[in-house]
């Protein structure tokens, strides 16, 4: 048979394609720029499917085609000449897979317009191209915070719901049954619960969301963690059983209603016949990670610390599956499942996964002696035989190199990368006599340049690093090829150009940075939930529940003690007594500034501020995006820095 396929690189597409490859000719519909990109992107996550079974699936490439194209877009961003083709060829049974998972309320738009337009354009298109059925691809949950027995059967659009995303797999079900009753075609509707890892090896396959979120987030706070001194809850009800069901479990399910021709139906659910209950999950996890002081309670802990808030923002999306109990009908006569005996080897293989993963940021590191005589942290990536551009990176203040580590092993493909820990934090270098001016940061990344001999170089810097690099080009024209900012915080004297995140922290920290007492209070706010400040606890609480917990361990490094709190609001509060509109307009090296719209702490209008005042300046500005776009939009940064970096008219990268 002939399948297209949407979500083709997600988790559940990627296995499903690996799984029915060479069976059946498969057409998969990938986001990219262009047919080759597509395909590299596909093959990259069909490799990550395929090695997480034992042995390794081997995909048949030669029965799978791509076609570049985007769910959001009208006919899917495909062709006429391609739809064309399609109909020509019969596709047997098209497969939507594609979905946004996000569920905060903010983004309930793009959701709405990704899960249910975006269903009703793959319906359309279906219908287009003659494809006897349609599969959609939803989600056991559609019922929302109902409990008890799950029919398969649609449920009501009323709810009430535990997230938009229920909401939106419950009107896209909807959708998809009106549709094809009212145009007679084939349909079915296909309702996994929480999708885990391989069964034999525990593998987790690409997986990233579910079970596979929260210990992530788990791992990463875990040095935040061991700073508490009161317990910390994930309000949830501990009896509550989890329906956790393998990645093989589910295409066996699959495979059964292909056999029998999708006997039944129209919907059916891909569940397990059996679960763990949360208690249990919980304190599993606690022990892999060595956690401790983490509990599973139905109610919430009477002094909330901000690290309670945080976790309970993140928790949000989970609500459903940890309070509201469900069971769930299955005509699909197959059993699997994952038990409390099987847990621990998913937990523990992707615990290994996630240390090989924060293992190797690529880079060494060497002390470096300045001309004041503070001792700082270099870091180069490997030299190589061949001669290629520098590329010297500016990161924040007070956050350790680590967080470049996506970027970083893109860039070394192709430059001599080289980077620094700010002196003060990361660094420690003594309180009250070391030189923090903005100046000295400058010179800093002027002399790691000179201590491994790199005349000229790209420069590309990051929040506060932005406006250290933003001055090195000023006054350092020579030595600097091409300059790109990234979510830059400049402190340009328009308060318009400021969020109210910039405005905030500058504020508390000009406090705490007059008075050292106040770093230990802000400490026991973060760590013991002390209600003695409100005024300040409501600061703190602003600074941690704005971050999101893939990048806490980092941007945590200024709030794990009180002494790298006072040291982080001196770097601020230095920081903000340099006024970048002052040298601005003196840049005359091409300049690319990148920034989301959606980012909330620093200014994405502050960035094309700059653009526009350089001499050679362009601003690129993403819809949607965090602070952190050279980690989470790591591929797209890289491709707008190299495109500018290469366009730049001297490509030779000079040595001393």
């Amino acid at each position: 048979m002939k399948y297209f396929v949407t979500g083709a690189t997600g988790f559940i597409g990627s296995h499903f394609i690996a799984d029915q490859a060479g069976e059946h000719q498969i057409v998969a519909l990938v986001r990219a720029e262009s047919p080759a990109a597509a395909r590299s992107r596909l093959t990259v996550q069909l490799r990550t499917a395929a090695d997480a079974y034992s042995p390794a699936l081997e995909v048949d490439h030669n029965s799978i085609d791509c076609v570049t194209g985007d769910v959001g877009l009208p006919f899917l961003g495909v062709t006429p000449e391609v739809r064309h083709e399609l109909a020509a060829e019969k596709v047997d049974i098209f497969w939507h897979l594609a979905a946004d998972l996000n569920f905060e309320k903010h983004k309930a738009e793009r959701l709405m317009k990704v899960n249910v337009e975006g269903v009703r354009r793959a319906m359309d298109f279906a219908m287009e191209i003659g494809a006897k059925r349609f599969v959609y691809v939803s989600t056991a949950y559609t019922a929302g915070t109902a409990t008890g027995t799950m029919p398969e059967e649609l449920h009501s659009t009323d709810g009430p719901f535990g997230n938009s995303y229920e909401q939106s797999k419950c009107l896209a079900e909807h959708l998809v049954a009106g549709y094809f009753r009212e145009h007679g075609m084939a349909f079915s509707i296909l309702r996994p619960s929480v999708i885990i890892g391989v069964s034999d090896t525990k593998r987790s396959g690409g997986a990233s969301t579910g079970m596979y979120a929260f210990i992530r987030d788990l791992y990463l706070l875990r040095q935040a963690l061991a700073n508490l001194d009161v317990e910390l809850n994930f309000q949830a009800n501990p009896k509550m059983t989890v329906n956790f069901n393998p990645i093989d479990g589910m295409l066996a399910d699959i495979r059964y209603l292909i056999a029998n021709g999708f006997a039944g139906g129209p919907i059916y659910h891909l569940t397990a016949s059996s679960g763990v209950t949360l208690e249990s999950a919980f304190e599993l996890v606690e022990s892999e990670l060595g956690i401790t002081g983490f509990r599973v309670k139905s109610e919430a802990n009477e002094i909330r610390t901000p690290l309670d808030e945080l976790i309970g923002k993140r928790a949000e999306f989970y609500r459903s599956y940890v309070f509201n109990e469900k069971e769930f009908t299955r005509s699909i006569p197959l059993r699997h499942g994952c038990s409390r005996l099987d847990l621990p080897g998913y937990v523990r293989s992707f615990i290994a996964e996630l240390d090989a993963e924060f293992a190797d940021t690529g880079i060494a590191a060497e002390p470096i002696s300045t001309s004041d005589g503070v001792v700082v942290s270099g870091y180069r990536t490997p030299p190589t035989p061949a001669t290629r551009p520098a590329l010297l990176i500016c990161t924040a203040f007070g956050i350790p190199v680590d967080l470049w580590r996506s970027f970083i092993k893109r860039a070394a493909s192709r430059y001599d990368v080289f980077v620094w820990d700010t002196r003060y934090l990361p660094g420690t270098a003594p309180l009250e006599s070391t030189d923090i001016s903005v100046a000295r940061h400058c010179q800093d990344g002027v002399e790691v340049l000179d201590h491994f001999g790199v005349e000229r170089a790209h420069i590309i810097g990051w929040c506060t690093g932005a406006k250290i690099a933003l001055r090195i080009a000023a006054e350092n024209p020579d030595r600097v090829c091409s300059l790109t900012l990234l979510s830059g915080g400049y402190n340009i004297t328009d308060d318009a150009l400021r969020t109210p995140y910039e405005t905030d922290l500058t504020d508390v920290l000009s406090e705490i940075a007059a008075d050292r007492e106040l770093a230990d209070v802000y400490y026991d706010l973060i760590y013991r939930g002390s209600d003695d400040d409100i005024e300040s606890d409501g600061a703190v609480r602003t600074f941690l529940n704005d971050t999101n917990p893939d990048y806490i361990q980092f941007t945590s490094l200024p709030f794990q003690s009180a002494d790298s709190i006072y040291r982080y609001a001196r770097l601020i509060t230095t920081f903000a007594m340099d006024i970048a509109t002052d040298y601005i307009a003196g840049v005359t090296a091409p300049t690319l500034t990148i920034a989301a719209r959606t980012d909330g702490n620093t200014h994405p209008d502050a960035s094309r501020y700059v653009a526009n005042t350089v001499c050679a300046g362009r601003c690129v500005e993403l819809a949607e995006g965090d602070h952190y776009l050279m980690d989470s939009r790591s591929e797209h940064v890289f491709a707008e820095f190299d495109a500018h970096a290469l366009a730049t008219s001297e490509k030779k990268v000079e040595r001393i």
